[in-house]
């Protein structure tokens, strides 16, 4: 990964370092000496419960080799197709503590609305015999990220998403920034991977280097340069939305670092997005996911939604510049409808075909684009579309998609209101 060196490093001993980024200090619940024992109590107890309910859904894979070797596990309960979407959690514990069963119960909310997790375990740092352990533990992760994505190809599934929280937000930044295609991964799988949300992550680790999270892993100056993504150059091609979210509650640094790298990403035209949720501090920003209902679980369940519309969206528009309307069909759902002012009203999908076989047919439509894009999600299974749209034969705008995630996994339509407001 090219690296660019300008980035602020803020000048501190190693003192305000300490304090800066251990966010136990700056927690409201609980004295900060019991708040990380209280955090461990809390994982430990609800992904062994969950780990036990679920029973035969979950499972071990293995990915890589040598000593990028690892293993991962899989919570996919009966009741979810074999192709559905996914979601990979990456933990945290500063590169050097946690493992993934202890996160196991972050996977019961995604597995109840529809989504296979998975839980890739890494070596921790200070357990590599590398002369570069962040460098062999981010080259673990991504064999780990790659073998999903391929896996998630061969199965179907519709979606990838990743997720990670602190050490892990860091990861999977840098998941974002990798070139899946130097891991021997074919466009088709690559193109599975939908949204990354880091959740309270670290981008510039040059800071760290002099604080006691550094004590045990060793890490030099040069080292923190490699694998921060702030000082990284950002890739030319357009990646899938990146969604930055930060507790109410965290440090300063972990605030000024994210919106650093929200700005970087921005200025080179990546999509990226900050979220800061409130009353929550670093650590119970996770914990609270286990709620159903939680405010946090509701925002990541609804930028995936989009995430997942805009994609298939996009696959609609080239399948019908491309003339395959049977694919185009194959978008909406057996009993659909669609109102074309001010051409008519059309029920189910084989009289949307028709309609829309007759009318390229006819016409010789072709290079159609959506501008002005607005996407609303209703549910974490509805998604509202509406923008204006042009092609070679007319213009005119889209007032109403609805999409709905299928039994299946799959988004299709289940209303598609359009208005033609000019003909060429």
């Amino acid at each position: 990964m090219n690296t660019t060196s300008q980035a602020t490093l803020m000048p501190f001993t190693r003192e305000q370092a300490d304090e800066q980024y251990n966010p136990t200090l700056w927690t409201r619940r609980l004295p900060s000496d019991e708040l990380l024992p209280a955090h461990v109590q809390f994982t430990t107890g609800h992904s062994d419960a969950y780990r036990q309910e679920i029973g035969d859904g979950l499972s071990c894979l293995s990915f890589g080799e040598g000593e990028l070797a690892g293993e991962m596990d899989l919570y996919h309960p009966a009741s979810l197709p074999e192709n559905a979407p996914v979601v990979v959690y990456v933990h945290g514990g500063w590169w050097q503590w946690f493992s993934k069963e202890a996160f196991g119960y972050i996977a019961k909310p995604f597995n109840e609305q529809g989504y296979s997790v998975v839980l890739p375990g890494y070596r921790m740092a200070p357990d590599w015999k590398s002369e570069a352990p962040m460098e062999s533990l981010v080259a673990q992760v991504q064999h780990a990220v790659a073998a999903i994505l391929v896996r998630a190809h061969e199965s179907g599934a519709p979606a990838v998403h990743l997720l990670g929280h602190s050490a892990g937000g860091h990861l999977v930044t840098l998941l974002h920034r990798t070139d899946w295609s130097e891991l021997g991964v074919s466009e088709e799988a690559q193109g599975k991977l939908k949204s990354v949300t880091s959740l309270a992550g670290l981008f510039d680790l040059r800071p760290l280097v002099d604080t006691y999270v550094n004590d045990e892993i060793g890490m030099s100056m040069e080292a923190a340069e490699r694998v921060s993504p702030l000082l990284m150059s950002v890739p030319g091609d357009e990646r899938c939305p990146l969604h930055l979210v930060l507790p109410e509650h965290d440090t300063p640094e972990f605030f000024r670092q994210t919106k650093e790298y929200q700005e970087k990403l921005l200025r080179a035209g990546q999509e990226c997005h900050l979220h800061v949720s409130r009353d929550r501090d670093h650590l119970d920003m996770i914990e609270r996911l286990s709620d159903g209902e939680d405010e946090l679980l509701g925002y990541l369940l609804e930028s995936m939604a989009r995430a997942e519309v805009v994609a298939t969206s996009r696959e609609w528009i080239a399948s019908f510049n491309s003339g395959d309307v049977a694919a185009c069909a194959r978008g909406y759902a057996e009993g659909a409808r669609m109102h074309a002012k001010p051409v008519g009203s059309f029920e189910g999908r084989e009289a949307i075909e028709s309609f829309w076989r007759q009318f390229t047919s006819e016409t010789g439509a072709t290079d159609l684009r959506y501008a002005d894009v607005q996407l609303t999600a209703s549910s974490p299974t509805e998604v509202l579309l509406s923008a204006s749209w042009s092609m070679n034969v007319g213009r005119g705008i889209i007032t109403k998609e609805l999409w709905v995630r299928q039994d299946d996994g799959a988004w299709r339509l289940e209303e598609d209101h359009f208005e033609v407001q000019e003909q060429f």
